[in-house]
């Protein structure tokens, strides 16, 4: 089978939904060409994905195109997206051809008409409470080989302190709701229980001396950090939300989702409706890396309760198993029900670790992919 990663050629961007599925794939055998040479696993490595001008995605049976080209606006791609747009209007009739959307937010690119001459969307921060695509399917950030290897030693749970690791240093400079109510209203509550550990990000952004740690941090956008990885391990629990809350009506909430004064308006009037709604608010962006990175370092994520505010993996987690879930229209309950699975904390660390790996280490997510790939051909054929 001849596989083609449609990436992009700017090198400063951490292509990090297509990076596992391209692991997987070569740890399984597989070989695969792609549009332009990313990502060393090793300082003065090879690239793991290595540009062949001879080989041309219309002529191969699986393309892979990453939300990267489209998603971010400060680099001008639009000639590469002219290419993959013309790849969804026409190609050969045996090409499957799957875009991954990791973008934040509700309206993405894959939203778009044209997409829907993708075979498939693989769609992390899928909620199912709203209107998606026809031709998405849920997905998930999940693990890379460079999470592992950071997480490749794990102290016992007895090692740990009794405390909530908060780090969002590394994200954007706007806040998600989520995020704000945890640390505003969930960390304050939980206090007598589990102190807050939030030391200074300064020296996170700091250039690693470290080859490898300094490759690493170049190539993720300078996220890439060692003193976090242990400090993470160091902990029992981590702050790991991420996600918007949105009205829970209309079904498809694209209309207030974007912004200018019209969409003002009309979330005001959504949220006017909320308190008459007996749904619960709906959360978008709702994946994260630090979930599983939490998860890989065996400590136990705080994340909103994914049933509850719609989000959907491709392997869904347990609450209290896998994550303390939170929903924050009814926070004592939850801080309650947390601080009952205290004691029990100690040993489903362990348990969150070896689901997190053997449903979302890179071999098994590139079986995934192939799998969901031809499910999704098949149904169309038919």
């Amino acid at each position: 089978m001849h596989i083609y990663f449609f990436n992009s050629a700017v090198a400063e961007l951490y292509q990090n939904d297509i990076i596992p599925i391209a692991e997987g794939l070569k740890e399984s055998g597989y070989s695969f060409h792609s549009r332009h040479d990313y990502w060393r696993e090793e300082p003065g490595g090879e690239f793991l994905f290595k540009a062949n001008p001879e080989v041309v995605p219309e002529e191969c049976d699986l393309v892979i195109g990453t939300y990267m080209l489209f998603g971010v606006s400060k680099h001008d791609q639009s000639a590469e997206q002219e290419v993959f747009v013309r790849l969804m209007k026409k190609r050969s009739a045996n090409t499957k051809l799957v875009f991954i959307d990791d973008s934040d937010g509700y309206t993405t690119p894959s939203w778009r008409p044209e997409f829907r001459g993708c075979d498939l969307i693989c769609r992390t921060k899928y909620n199912r409470h709203a209107y998606v695509p026809p031709n998405a399917v849920p997905w998930a950030i999940g693990l890379t080989n460079r999470t592992l290897r950071m997480a490749a030693s794990v102290p016992e749970p007895t090692e740990r302190q009794e405390a909530i690791y908060v780090n969002y240093g590394a994200s954007h400079p706007f806040e998600h709701t989520t995020r704000l109510k945890a640390k505003n209203l969930l960390h304050p509550a939980l206090a007598p229980e589990l102190e807050t550990y939030q030391p200074p990000f300064a020296e996170l952004s700091l250039p690693p001396k470290d080859p490898y740690d300094r490759l690493m941090w170049e190539q993720t956008s300078k996220r890439h950090s060692r003193i976090y990885f242990e400090r993470m391990k160091s902990c029992l629990v981590s702050s790991a939300f991420c996600g918007d809350e949105i009205p829970a009506a209309p079904w498809n909430p694209q209309g207030y989702c974007v912004g200018g004064g019209k969409a003002r308006l009309k979330r005001s009037c959504f949220d006017a409706v909320q308190r008459f709604d007996p749904r619960p608010l709906r959360v978008i962006s709702g994946d994260s890396f630090r979930f599983w990175e939490s998860l890989a370092c065996g400590t136990m994520p705080m994340q909103v309760d994914y049933e509850h505010y719609g989000l959907k993996m491709s392997v869904q987690p347990e609450p209290y198993i896998h994550y303390l879930p939170v929903r924050f229209d009814d926070l004592d309950k939850s801080v309650s029900l947390i601080k009952t699975q205290l004691n029990s904390l100690k040993s489903v660390g362990d348990e969150a670790r070896g689901w997190a790996i053997a449903n979302y280490c890179p071999r098994v997510v590139a079986q995934r992919f192939l799998c969901v790939s031809d499910e999704a051909r098949s149904r169309l054929s038919s």
